[in-house]
């Protein structure tokens, strides 16, 4: 959350302070929780949405490195990068091309490398929040009215004994 609406930019997201975080979620809806931010850095992956892929190929004749991505296939707005390995859509996988071995097979994009190192996003997969570890021993407090969907006792701390 950017305090103007949702980012899937870990970067460009507002870090709120403890109090803050704890406040919002008083009056949020119940996915809207909040995170322990040093954890949610430390599992950010490099990604690249779609939209922010729209570039001049006149722009850029003297890039001498390429990387591809498969036109029609996407996760969310996320590009498959052709890799060594088939695809993924982590930038860190994509496989570099120069002018010599760039590919030829239909349904690839072509993006100069300097571009694509310029557009890309650090992102957190949602499959990989842990409710415990990044929410509750990060000391937030669970909205009572979430004591329901949280499946935790409520109206103790974990630094209550």
């Amino acid at each position: 959350m950017n305090k103007k609406g949702f980012t899937t930019n870990v970067r460009k997201a507002h870090k709120f302070t403890f109090a803050e975080a704890q406040r919002a979620w008083e009056n949020a809806r119940e996915l809207e929780m909040p995170v322990d931010s040093d954890l949610i850095d430390a599992g950010t992956i490099r990604k690249s949405n779609i939209d922010e892929l729209v570039f001049n190929v006149k722009d850029y004749h003297w890039c001498p490195l390429w990387v591809a991505y498969r036109n029609e296939e996407r996760k969310g707005n996320n590009v498959y990068w052709v890799s060594r390995d088939g695809v993924s859509t982590r930038y860190c996988d994509a496989r570099t091309y120069s002018d010599e071995t760039k590919p030829t097979e239909s349904g690839l994009v072509l993006v100069p490398k300097a571009f694509a190192d310029s557009h890309v996003e650090d992102v957190f997969e949602v499959a990989d929040l842990d409710i415990d570890k990044m929410v509750h021993d990060a000391g937030f407090i669970v909205p009572e009215r979430f004591s329901q969907v949280f499946c935790r006792d409520v109206t103790k701390n974990k630094n209550e004994v």
